[in-house]
């Protein structure tokens, strides 16, 4: 019998706008203004925060394996040795993919990106979640696709395998 780790999933709007605090001061260091994610690899490297106060903003990244634990709160809680300077690579912020389009590889329009779903400690994208407008949405929900099922991940859209008819 193989020994699972307990896997909590997490959507990016779960964590967005959040404090963190560090474990080792107890004191905030920053707000969660996005997260960094590898599409290619399907993983949420980091999460962007912005530092400081009024005065003195900054922005840094802190690697999804810094954080020991997401509080039951959602109070992100952290241990640093550093905060990361921020990778200038727009296209890689969720919030920068967040209402692409997403259509199939027959060419079907699906709808539009609105959520990520993700594993911690890992990170790992499991899935998208897609609106196809809100009376659709709220009428049947959101449409969700597995990460392994995107095909092509673009500047503009996201072109998901589907399989039609007879395919096999």
């Amino acid at each position: 019998m193989e020994n699972h780790k307990s896997e909590k999933m997490y959507k990016s709007n779960d964590l967005i706008g959040k404090p963190v605090i560090s474990v080792d001061s107890g004191k905030q260091i920053g707000v969660i203004k996005d997260l960094i994610c590898l599409w290619k690899e399907g993983l949420v490297k980091s999460l962007y925060l912005e530092t400081g106060n009024i005065i003195t903003k900054d922005d840094a990244s802190v690697p999804i394996s810094s954080f020991k634990k997401f509080a039951g709160d959602w109070v992100p809680l952290v241990t640093l040795e550093k905060l990361e300077e921020l990778e200038n690579q727009e296209e890689q912020y969720w919030t920068k993919c967040k209402g692409r389009k997403i259509v199939s590889n027959w060419g079907r329009e699906i709808g539009f990106l609105t959520e990520i779903c993700f594993s911690f400690p890992e990170g790992k994208i499991d899935h998208l979640e897609i609106s196809d407008g809100l009376l659709k949405d709220f009428l049947n929900g959101r449409e969700k696709i597995l990460f392994r099922d995107i095909e092509t991940f673009t500047e503009n859209m996201i072109i998901i395998k589907e399989k039609l008819g007879g395919d096999t």
